[in-house]
C-alpha cells in the first residue's frame, strides 16, 4: 500500500529569502539568480512574524505602478500639464515600457 505525499515530502529545505526592508528589484533580482518563484521575508525585529513575497506579487506591483503611470501619462497627453512635463513624461514612459536586452 502506497502512502499518500505529505507536504515535507515535496518542500524545499533550502530556503531563500530577503529582508522586509529589501526593494522589489532586490527581490526580483534573488528570485532569478535562485531560480525560484517565492522568497521568504526575513523579519527585522525578532517578535514580528515573516511572510512570503511571491512572483505574482512582483507582477501585481509592477502592473499596478504600470497603471498609475499610464494614467498620470493620459492626463498629461490631455493638456493637464505643460507640453515640456508631458515631453520629459514621455520620455520616462519609454525607458519604463523598454524590453531588457
Amino acid at each position: 500500500m502506497t502512502r499518500e505525499p505529505k507536504v515535507r515530502d515535496l518542500m524545499t529545505r533550502d530556503i531563500c529569502g530577503v529582508s522586509e526592508d529589501a526593494t522589489l528589484l532586490t527581490a526580483a533580482t534573488a528570485m532569478a539568480e535562485q531560480r525560484v518563484n517565492s522568497l521568504v521575508v526575513w523579519p527585522t525585529a525578532a517578535e514580528e512574524p515573516f511572510g512570503i513575497l511571491t512572483s505574482s506579487d512582483l507582477i501585481d506591483a509592477i502592473a499596478a505602478a504600470k497603471l498609475r503611470f499610464r494614467e498620470a501619462y493620459a492626463e498629461a497627453s490631455r493638456g493637464v500639464i505643460d507640453a515640456v512635463a508631458a515631453a520629459e513624461l514621455h520620455k520616462v514612459w519609454r525607458k519604463f515600457t523598454e524590453t531588457p536586452r
